[in-house]
């Protein structure tokens, strides 16, 4: 083989393994973007599911708080109406 032949397949070498790195890197890029998506996607989840707790828990709260406040006005009334006017 002449020496521009080498000079020729060995380009068609680097150009090929140049190819396949570059191809590697985007595999590995849409890789990485999926994974960031799916990460990005669970912190969501995750804050949905935190603002539903909160959310529960208020009304929860709220609850409470309206039984305390029913039972104290009833406790206020029963003791109004034992007084003499």
């Amino acid at each position: 083989m002449t020496t521009a032949a080498n000079h020729y397949r060995d380009a068609g070498f680097e150009f090929h393994n140049a190819y396949e790195a570059r191809e590697r890197g985007h595999q590995e890029q849409a890789a990485f973007r999926m994974r960031m998506s799916e990460w990005h996607q669970r912190q969501a989840g995750l804050r949905i599911d935190a603002l539903r707790l909160l959310a529960e828990s208020e009304t929860s709260y709220a609850g409470i708080l309206r039984t305390e406040q029913d039972a104290l006005a009833r406790l206020l009334a029963d003791e109004h109406s034992g007084l003499p006017d």
